[in-house]
């Protein structure tokens, strides 16, 4: 098993507002982004620049600049996210802890923790962001337009 954690999950949360806007031809800056999502602006900030230093978005500087996907939503998964915020393909360590599985017999519960990682890491490649295109808001401010 596998958790996905807190920077992870925030990362998702920024993509997906990205995501929401990609057919618009939108740029959205961190303040945008942060306001949309309920983060803070230094936040966004900092998830922007590693996400664009790994080519998931794409930045515009300056007055009017913000950020926008580099590809469509379908074509960029919940997996190339969240991999780059956290240890995605290492599963959990054993809950009877390292002194027992690795020493011996595993326990009781190695499978199934391999299995459970195994099959989130799987949906987490296969779910996509263009669920959170489709479920967009109905009204884009007017202000992020020009």
């Amino acid at each position: 098993m596998t958790t996905i954690g807190k920077m992870a999950q925030k990362a998702v949360s920024a993509v997906s507002c990205l995501a929401e806007v990609y057919a618009d031809d939108v740029s959205l800056n961190a303040s945008q982004i942060a306001e949309r999502r309920g983060l803070s602006t230094a936040l966004v900030g900092k998830l922007m620049t590693t996400l664009s230093s790994e080519g998931i978005v794409v930045g515009t500087p300056g007055r009017g600049g913000g950020f926008r996907l580099k590809n469509p939503p379908a074509e960029l998964s919940l997996f190339d996210v969240v991999s780059l915020f956290g240890q995605v393909e290492k599963p959990m360590m054993c809950p009877l802890g390292a002194s027992w599985c690795g020493n011996g017999p595993p326990c009781a519960m190695h499978q199934h923790i391999l299995d459970l990682h195994e099959m989130m890491v799987t949906k987490l490649k296969e779910v996509n962001f263009e669920g959170f295109r489709e479920m967009r808001p109905d009204v884009i401010k007017e202000e992020w337009l020009a």
